[in-house]
């Protein structure tokens, strides 16, 4: 992409030496409001050093490349009474041997390599205003694309697996395979997600019906995403009723976090990386972000194996899963 193509300043050389720098920070044109990464991994840290796990408020580290073992209550023990007398000195005991289970998850891999030619470096060096700022420009560019990615994995459909990051859309499933655990056995119904298959045309009732059942299940989400068209379905039957919150920042503004309406105690968010007539009532909490220590951490270097290029090598892990997904209702199939 040409950035204001037919004038001068169109190319990566010198969108950052041309006349004065306005800033050190770039001006991200392209970024999407990602509020539903935001609100799994909080905000990001005022440390811009901080790449990895730390650089985010809510996040798990995890040692490189191990995989994650998620600890599962199955059934609880029936705790019984005891009449007086010989039950008392009763031989008989009893053992709950089912009762604890495991789902594992191989994390996601990620690597990148960003090539910056010699003569792109070379013509900032003397400089050191806009040397420090082409050196910054390129690494927020890494970070910020590694954002991007992370958002549309946790709002795509993959699973948690060594190659694709896991999406709430996958977890939120009551008839697949998660982690370990084959959750079209009966056996593993308490760790299914609530799934309406075939919503239909958008009504409150319909929703709120579905929102009793997850509450039955002792669900409490806090957060209902969708892409634009069931987004606006939901906000024209919240306006009808007259019950839609309109949130407001700390600066007066709306839409601070991602998210400018909420109902019944729930953030909406708009989210483009979700499916079509997809609609999501999340606990938030439920879910986990892991991230090793080192993050997308990237390192600049020198590669011999090319003529005269820097290369900034990132390497990172990461893992997206829904910790207790019976606690979260996805609806599928919704039309106006």
């Amino acid at each position: 992409m040409a950035i204001w193509k037919g004038t001068a300043i169109d190319t990566d050389e010198l969108t950052t030496v041309f006349n004065h720098l306005f800033n050190r920070k770039f001006i991200d044109q392209v970024s999407d409001k990602k509020g539903l990464l935001e609100v799994i991994m909080g905000k990001p840290s005022p440390n811009p050093d901080k790449a990895g796990a730390k650089a985010f408020q809510r996040i798990r580290g995890i040692p490189t490349g191990k995989d994650i073992e998620v600890k599962l209550l199955g059934s609880y023990k029936s705790i019984g009474t005891i009449a007086d007398g010989a039950a008392e000195v009763a031989s008989t005991v009893g053992a709950v041997v089912e009762k604890y289970g495991a789902a594992v998850f191989a994390p996601t891999h990620y690597n990148d390599q960003h090539w910056i030619p010699a003569s792109q470096y070379q013509r900032y060096k003397g400089d050191e205003a806009k040397t420090l700022s082409f050196i910054q420009d390129e690494y927020d560019f890494l970070i910020a694309s590694f954002r991007e990615t992370l958002a549309a994995g946790i709002s795509g459909t993959a699973n948690q697996l060594r190659l694709s990051l896991g999406s709430w859309e996958y977890a939120v499933t009551n008839d697949n395979t998660y982690g370990t655990i084959d959750r079209s056995d009966a056996g593993n119904v308490d760790f299914r997600g609530l799934e309406k298959d075939t919503f239909g045309a958008f009504t409150l009732d319909k929703l709120q019906t579905e929102y009793t059942t997850l509450k039955a299940q002792e669900g409490y989400p806090d957060v209902m995403v969708a892409v634009g068209t069931v987004y606006n379905f939901v906000i024209r039957e919240l306006r009808n009723e007259g019950t839609l919150i309109v949130n407001y920042g700390s600066d007066g503004k709306v839409g601070a976090g991602g998210s400018s309406f909420a109902w019944q105690g729930m953030d909406l968010i708009l989210d483009p990386h979700t499916s079509a007539e997809t609609l999501g009532r999340l606990e938030s909490k439920s879910f986990v972000m892991y991230m090793d220590d080192d993050g997308m951490n990237p390192s600049a270097m020198i590669d011999t194996s090319k003529k005269s290029a820097m290369l900034i090598n990132m390497n990172g892990w990461n893992a997206f899963i829904c910790v207790i997904p019976k606690h979260n209702l996805k609806c599928n199939g919704v039309t106006t």
